[in-house]
């Protein structure tokens, strides 16, 4: 009967440690607006005069109204954000920290970081757009960071969304095989002592 016990209580601390060392996927968008300050340099590449090749994102502000979703709906839109500048306009660019604020109500930090061009289009406007990692952090937080996609227009608006449609980490099929093996040995020490 103790190593019955001492078998269940095992079990349920596996359970209960693998589910602590869970981190949880970030899963939401947000959007900004603000101005845009472009330097319209001639590419060497191309020599048109009207391609971009620098811009900077002047008094962004986190769009309202429904626009933010997931784990960004509750942010305060009048949290002060910070946007990388100057960005360079190019395919390949890895800009670092796109954007980070905290949190005016809640103190949790949010950002875009690892941020790289994966596209830029200037046929009608400016329109560029990529791939990074977010981020939440501060007191009490689990988030681990995720890829997700983020795109800018000359329209003055950045959004970014990240998705959690990532497989299970396999901890559901862990902790199935923890049953199983406890009911199987529960199932023989009860045979055994019948006998």
């Amino acid at each position: 009967m103790k190593t019955l016990k001492l078998l269940i209580s095992l079990t349920i601390a596996g359970i209960l440690a693998s589910q602590a060392a869970m981190a949880i996927k970030i899963n939401g968008q947000i959007s900004f607006t603000g101005g845009l300050d472009a330097d319209t340099s001639t590419l060497a590449q191309d020599g048109d005069p009207q391609t971009t090749t620098q811009i900077a994102i002047l008094g962004a502000a986190i769009q309202p109204f429904g626009l933010l979703t997931g784990d960004y709906a509750g942010v305060d839109t009048g949290s002060a954000v910070t946007f990388a500048s100057p960005i360079d306009v190019l395919v390949g660019t890895n800009i670092g920290t796109l954007w980070s604020f905290t949190d005016a109500t809640s103190g949790l930090t949010y950002s875009l970081d690892s941020a790289v061009i994966t596209s830029v289009d200037q046929s009608s406007g400016l329109f560029m757009s990529g791939t990074g990692y977010a981020n939440i952090s501060g007191p009490g937080t689990d988030f681990e960071a995720t890829l997700g996609t983020w795109q800018l227009s000359s329209q003055s608006q950045l959004s970014f969304s990240a998705g959690t449609s990532v497989p299970d980490s396999g901890t559901t099929l862990a902790m199935l095989g923890l049953g199983l093996i406890t009911l199987g040995t529960i199932a023989r020490r009860f045979k055994e002592s019948k006998k």
